[in-house]
């Protein structure tokens, strides 16, 4: 009798201690290595106050009061710029101007350090040009068309019009377009319309007071709608004209719209 009870506590034991060292790898598992923690690595986003490169960007409003400019369309992932007391706001030639001189539709070029997301806090910020008047489309003086500013402009518009901004994309219009189209017009014109995104955009015509553009854009109709716009892709004619208030849209079509007759230049 003596031997067998010697026996059952040796077991026991055995079990406890098998029990034990499952334990303690469970427990090693669940914490990981021992080793000393490491130094978490650094984000890959861009920090507040970071240098960013200088941007140029069409205006779509500006607020002195709330010290803001937005953009017509985002550039380089940002599509809002910040200005405080330390921010010089001037013309090309360095002559100081006002966040109220920053109109809608004029260009201005930005440079500052990253601020919130999607926000430049300007350090300087530089009026490109202004309001010009239409020079002799004859003469050198026209210039290269701003076709970056061009483009953005375009895709303005039709997202004025997918979002029923019509006093937006009026103010993108020349004054005879404007008369053509009322703001019951432009509403019809996006009846059923969810969201209309430009994803193509190709000039077919480019002289100095006039740009031609052939545009793909893709529509999000609302379910059941009935709409002048497919699903999908569709296609329009943007034609950019260079006006005294600037360049605006002048003609949109589904066709072709047909280039202004060239100005003939008398002989010198």
């Amino acid at each position: 009798m003596s031997s067998s009870v010697s026996v059952r506590p040796t077991r026991a034991l055995v079990m406890v201690a098998v029990i034990s060292v499952i334990t303690l790898a469970a427990c090693d598992l669940l914490q990981g290595p021992s080793s000393e923690p490491t130094a978490p690595t650094s984000s890959p986003t861009v920090l507040a106050g970071t240098p960013v490169e200088p941007v140029q960007v069409v205006v779509r409003d500006s607020s002195p009061s709330a010290r803001l400019i937005n953009f017509q369309v985002a550039v380089a992932g940002y599509f809002r710029a910040t200005v405080d007391d330390r921010t010089k706001v001037t013309r090309e030639d360095g002559t100081p101007i006002t966040l109220a001189d920053i109109r809608p539709d004029t260009r201005v070029e930005i440079a500052g350090r990253q601020g919130s997301l999607g926000v430049i806090a300007a350090d300087q910020v530089t009026l490109l040009g202004g309001v010009e008047p239409t020079p002799d489309c004859g003469s050198p003086d026209c210039g290269f068309p701003p076709l970056a500013a061009l483009e953005q402009q375009v895709a303005a518009y039709f997202d004025a019009i997918g979002r029923q901004e019509t006093a937006r994309a009026r103010d993108l219009m020349t004054p005879e377009l404007q008369a053509r189209n009322t703001d019951e017009a432009l509403r019809a014109s996006a009846q059923g319309v969810e969201r209309l995104s430009v994803v193509t955009l190709q000039a077919s015509t480019i002289e100095p007071n006039h740009v031609l553009y052939t545009v793909g854009i893709a529509v999000r109709l609302a379910p059941n709608a009935t709409s002048p716009w497919i699903a999908g892709q569709n296609n329009r004619t943007v034609d950019m004209v260079r006006t005294p208030n600037g360049w605006r849209v002048a003609a949109v079509s589904e066709a072709p719209v047909p280039p202004p007759p060239a100005t003939s230049t008398p002989p010198a």
